[in-house]
């Protein structure tokens, strides 16, 4: 179709930047958040405008308590005699304004809000934090305020943070017999806050290998298929399974109730990236065949359960490209990570036992083996959840995700649509090279599912173009149609062994000494150019989830982030925002990272189904200059429905277009409004003609 020209007004140049008045003041205006349903394949509006969703994870500090602080670093945050609290994480209700205003500036409409079990029942079962509840409920209403969607997210890595990672209260452990103080002398656990050299060092990456370690693959076991592989493992009378996840549940529950009257809340996912533990492991006496998760120490499930119960175990060590390259001794002291008077749950029934010279065997070596977790254990729990929850929130959307899909150890199983219904398709992408190796190549990578390696950038934005469409099928097949939002997405800002942070070093120390202050823009090219490699790979992450029109939430926003342990969380780096490089309080982009890569434009609401949409960041490297040469360009295209008559909604951040813009459309017109309360961003409306079926957007910076 033929496309013809409109000039819209606007100019980054005119915002004033003072650090007289803060950013957040500007924001103070109430903003409405989108109501959404499922339709087809999407999320739409009361119009039946087809809504892109976009937003952040917050934050990664809600994984460990905030009273006494529970970075993984330290090793006081695992000393169960310490009373703990997660208020004020992800920060203390006081900062909210100024979070939500500086994302709210970004264009996001969307918060994957972080919460644990342990947050809400640490004091034991039953026993619940109001106060926590409490404090959620006022976040959430202030999110509202900001005109934010909350889908709430029960956040769990390796099961606990007793284990290297995130979730349950130490509670579990203790009903089963296990001494989690024992972990790390045994090798059911890799911990960071027992990591024998400097805390700073810690392997990268190495935390995902606990999902494979005795103690989380124990109680994984145990929570969703107790009643089938321990049904002597009995607490109070009832199994094991029943009791860990009525608990579970009625946690979740508990935290439902306290926020449902929000209007903002869309739902809850049922468990971040719920792992099988044990369930479908194909040979106990090897490693799990086809699993891309071997790094470090790797015990075999035999040898696990025979150094946890005090046995002294060689085990092989593999490096991070999952090469063989020695051995490690595992008890070297034959504690046992089990209660004095308890012996191993697998042991008493009949996994394993000692032969007549007392060394440890296997007896039943495909005792897990030959079930599908999926259909037999997640589906079942999952529909107890959903009801559940409806209970309490009759019209909650539930996220639905099962384990990452390059660990290879489940399937995604079909669920029945009229057993499942308004459910939402919330699987987890990131790029597994740049992730588990630290480092990023425009031209080259390692298509992981496939075993291949990739040259060339189009080969590259292909392959990940590719996998994200094979998540987004399983909505479309698996889960009958459901409209699918990436719940995790984003890069390692500590890639290629940190170097952008000694580069940010010595290019502020030079700003500083030189100018005495910083201007506006000379801030946001010094940050951006240290990070350029991190901003090239969050725009070809964000690229290949705009090729296929999905919503999504980065991972992470954190805002207690620093340069030395990063995000706080087992040295993760994923945080697109750092206190550390906030320094102008009138400047809400202030603080980020990776800024134009993550703030560009994007269609909110589309008056049709869309086609294609597509921000060429190559084309305003802004941050390279010492003075704007804008070049940005956004192109969107949609078929329009007869039913919809709403005008289509596109969010311009004036960061990419300083000058304004000029508009190209295919029909129809476009009007450009400043949003309320926020002077950094347009909206542009455009509304189509009926003759044409086929429509398209194309905005530039003007020169």
């Amino acid at each position: 179709h033929s496309l013809h020209g409109m000039m819209l007004s606007g100019s980054f140049a005119d915002i004033p930047i003072s650090n007289d008045t803060t950013f957040w003041e500007s924001f103070e205006e109430r903003r409405e958040p989108i109501q959404v349903r499922c339709s087809h394949g999407n999320f739409v509006d009361e119009a039946g405008r087809v809504v892109i969703l976009r937003g952040v994870n917050l934050g990664a500090n809600s994984k460990f308590p905030s009273s006494p602080l529970g970075e993984t670093h330290l090793p006081s945050g695992l000393d169960t005699s310490t009373p703990i609290s997660f208020i004020n994480h992800p920060f203390p209700l006081a900062e909210a304004d100024q979070h939500f205003a500086r994302l709210r500036a970004c264009g996001f409409n969307v918060i994957r809000y972080i919460f644990t079990w342990e947050a809400i029942e640490h004091r034991g079962p039953g026993l619940y934090d109001e106060e926590f509840l409490k404090y959620v409920s006022q976040i959430i209403e202030r999110a509202d305020h900001h005109g934010f969607l909350v889908y709430l997210d029960p956040h769990q890595d390796v099961w606990s943070r007793f284990t290297g990672g995130c979730g349950a209260p130490a509670w579990t452990f203790e009903i089963v017999g296990l001494d989690a103080d024992k972990f790390h002398d045994t090798g059911a656990a890799v911990l960071h806050q027992y990591f024998s050299g400097p805390k700073d060092k810690f392997p990268k990456m190495i935390w995902p290998t606990n999902a494979l370690k005795f103690a989380a693959a124990t109680m994984f076991t145990l929570f969703w298929g107790g009643a089938r592989f321990a049904p002597n493992c009995k607490i109070d009378g009832m199994n094991v399974q029943d009791y860990l996840q009525n608990h579970y549940i009625n946690a979740m529950v508990k935290l439902m109730n306290a926020v449902k009257h929000h209007k903002n809340i869309m739902g809850m996912g049922p468990m971040n990236e719920p792992l099988p533990g044990y369930i479908g492991w194909p040979n106990l006496q090897h490693l799990w065949k086809g699993c891309h998760l071997v790094n470090g120490v790797m015990p075999t499930p035999l040898q696990q359960m025979a150094a946890a119960s005090g046995h002294v175990t060689r085990v092989t060590k593999y490096n991070r490209f999952g090469m063989r390259f020695g051995a490690a001794i595992l008890n070297p002291t034959q504690v046992s990570a089990w209660k004095a008077g308890t012996e191993c749950v697998w042991k008493r029934h009949g996994v394993w036992g000692l032969d007549e010279a007392g060394k440890p065997v296997i007896n039943d070596p495909l005792y897990f083996a030959n079930c599908d977790f999926g259909k037999d254990f997640f589906t079942p729990f999952l529909k107890k959840f959903q009801t559940a929850i409806r209970e309490v929130k009759p019209d909650a959307m539930i996220f639905v995700e099962l384990p990452p899909e390059p660990l290879n150890i489940s399937t995604f199983p079909y669920f029945d649509a009229a057993e499942f219904t308004n459910v939402v398709n919330a699987p987890h992408w990131y790029d597994g090279f740049t992730l588990f190796l630290g480092r990023f190549y425009r031209k080259f990578n390692f298509d992981v599912p496939k075993g291949q390696i990739v040259f060339g950038a189009k080969s590259v934005d292909r392959m990940m173009a590719e996998q994200i469409g094979q998540l987004k099928e399983f909505g479309q097949v698996n889960l009958n149609g459901a409209p699918t939002l990436v719940g995790e997405c984003g890069i390692p800002f500590n890639m290629h062994n940190s170097s952008a942070y000694e580069m940010l070093d010595r290019m502020l120390h030079r700003s500083r000494d030189s100018v005495g202050s910083w201007l506006h823009h000379h801030e946001h090219q010094h940050i951006t150019a240290a990070f350029a490699r991190q901003t090239k790979a969050m725009n070809t992450t964000i690229k290949a989830l705009e090729a296929n029109l999905v919503s999504f939430t980065l991972w992470t926003y954190c805002p207690t982030h620093n340069s030395k342990y990063y995000d706080g969380w087992n040295l993760e780096d994923l945080s697109i925002f750092s206190p550390e490089i906030f320094t102008n309080n009138a400047d809400p982009y202030s603080g980020l990272r990776a800024l134009p890569a993550i703030v560009r434009p994007f269609a909110i609401r589309v008056s049709g189904v869309p086609i294609s949409a597509a921000f060429n960041l190559r084309k305003c490297e802004w941050w390279r200059c010492h003075r704007h040469e804008p070049r940005g360009e956004y192109l969107l295209s949609f078929r329009s429905s007869e039913e919809v008559v709403a005008p289509t909604e596109v969010f311009v951040p004036l960061v990419h277009f300083p000058r304004g813009i000029d508009i190209t459309v295919s029909d129809g017109k476009c009007d450009q409004l400043q949003i309320p309360g926020n002077p950094y961003a347009l909206m542009v409306k455009y509304t189509h003609t009926k003759e044409m079926e086929i429509h398209a957007l194309l905005i530039k910076a003007k020169q």
